[in-house]
């Protein structure tokens, strides 16, 4: 009877040990799979942003359009879609939140196929007029941070001139610095601003709004950053540039890059060498 107790309370040892055991290969073998499919995602979502990547590279520089394309790197391809922004638009709200001293740019005239500014055959904006919005909707007009705007529109008349003009909503302001008030809040698309500034060119000394090429929109006075927009009086505007979506595709990942791409402009110390008809400005 000695014995057969032995060889049982052995028997339940020897049990046991397989079944420790057992649990520790199993912990580790899951363990391994666990880490084989966390490295599979990873370099898939790696692999897919890359190839979205390359597909807003090659598209920046015009060699593939829209479509999906294959990058050569283990099954990975990208997606592309290319939309145009603020084309035959009565609005257009500018796609970066400007900081104090920043630039926002409205374009009057098209571009052609190589993105050079020209009405041949392309739509032109030639309205008299144009309403500018900035400000962050319920934006106090009282604040020392109040952002107020400096619009340059640069235009042809034979030659290339600029007109200025600035605005503020806060009143305490305006008279030490010379700037014009503002006309209260509007709607850009579904998007509301604080203020607003219905601007005629023929008020900036612009008689033939027929050579309009653009207008350049500087934010003041702000700590934060301040939106954009401009809203027509019935002609449409042209194109302000392209939205370049990427979506890169690797296995089971899907990575997605957003890219504006806005037409060029030129430096803002371009418009210190240009002839202002504004009343204050620099003259060359």
């Amino acid at each position: 009877m000695k014995n057969n107790n032995l060889s049982g309370q052995a028997l339940l040892f020897v049990l046991l040990a397989m079944a420790v055991v057992a649990t520790l290969v199993l912990s580790a073998v899951s363990r391994s799979i666990s880490d084989v499919e966390v490295t599979t995602v990873e370099e898939d979502s790696l692999r897919a942003f890359n190839a979205a990547e390359a597909g807003v590279e090659q598209a920046l520089v015009g060699l593939v359009s829209e479509g999906t394309y294959d990058v050569g790197t283990e099954g990975a391809s990208y997606q592309l879609d290319v939309k145009t922004i603020g084309d035959q638009e009565s609005s257009y709200n500018y796609p970066f939140d400007l900081s104090s001293g920043s630039t926002g740019i409205v374009w009057f005239v098209s571009h052609d196929a190589d993105e050079n500014p020209s009405c041949s055959g392309l739509p032109c904006y030639t309205e008299s007029s144009i309403r500018v919005c900035w400000g962050l909707e319920g934006y106090s007009s009282g604040q020392s941070t109040t952002p107020a705007v400096e619009v340059a529109v640069l235009y042809d008349t034979g030659g290339l001139k600029i007109a200025r003009a600035a605005y503020d909503p806060n009143n305490a302001r305006v008279g030490g610095s010379g700037f014009s008030g503002q006309d209260g809040q509007c709607t850009a698309g579904e998007v509301s601003y604080a203020f607003s500034k219905n601007i005629s060119f023929a008020d900036l000394g612009i008689a033939d709004s027929s050579g309009l090429q653009l207008m350049s929109v500087r934010m003041l006075y702000n700590d934060v950053g301040q939106p954009l927009g401009v809203v027509t009086p019935g002609q449409l505007l042209p194109s302000q540039g392209n939205l370049i979506e990427s979506t890169g595709i690797s296995g089971d990942a899907n990575r997605r890059v957003q890219v504006y791409a806005l037409y060029a402009t030129l430096p803002s110390l371009f418009e210190s060498a240009i002839a202002t008809t504004s009343s204050g400005g620099i003259i060359q």
